[in-house]
C-alpha cells in the first residue's frame, strides 16, 4: 500500500511538471517571437498589441488621457468602441482595455502592474 502511494504520487508530480515544462516552452517561444519583432523594429505599442492579441487572443487598446479625456493611443483587433472590457492601469495617464483574451495568463514580461509600477 505505502508503494502505491508513493508511485501515485511521483505520478502525479510528473503530470504536473510535464504541463510546467509545456507552458514554459509556449511562453519561450512567445518571449523570443515578441523579442525578434521589437529587435527587428516592430516596436511600436500597436505591434506589440497585434502580438499579444495574436498570441492569447481577444482585443487591446492603448489609451492615454489628452486634454482631460482618454484618446486611443494604439489598438489591435479593435473595430469602433471595446465594451465591456477590462481595465488595467499602466500610470495615472496611460490604460489598457482587454477584452476576450484567453484564460491563460500573459508571459511575465506582458502582466502590467496598477499605477506606477511594473513593466509592461
Amino acid at each position: 500500500m505505502t508503494v502505491a502511494v508513493a508511485v501515485s504520487s511521483v505520478v502525479h508530480l510528473a503530470a504536473r511538471r510535464a504541463v510546467q515544462a509545456a507552458r514554459a516552452r509556449e511562453e519561450a517561444a512567445s518571449l523570443l517571437e515578441l523579442a525578434q519583432n521589437v529587435l527587428g523594429g516592430a516596436d511600436s505599442p500597436k505591434a506589440v498589441l497585434d502580438h499579444l492579441t495574436g498570441t492569447h487572443g481577444g482585443q487591446a487598446e492603448l489609451q492615454e488621457r489628452a486634454g482631460g479625456r482618454w484618446v486611443r493611443a494604439a489598438s489591435s483587433q479593435v473595430h469602433g468602441s471595446l465594451p465591456a472590457a477590462a481595465r488595467i492601469d499602466i500610470r495615472a495617464d496611460l490604460t489598457l482595455l482587454v477584452t476576450g483574451q484567453s484564460t491563460r495568463p500573459p508571459p511575465r514580461c506582458c502582466r502590467l502592474r496598477g499605477p506606477g509600477g511594473g513593466r509592461a
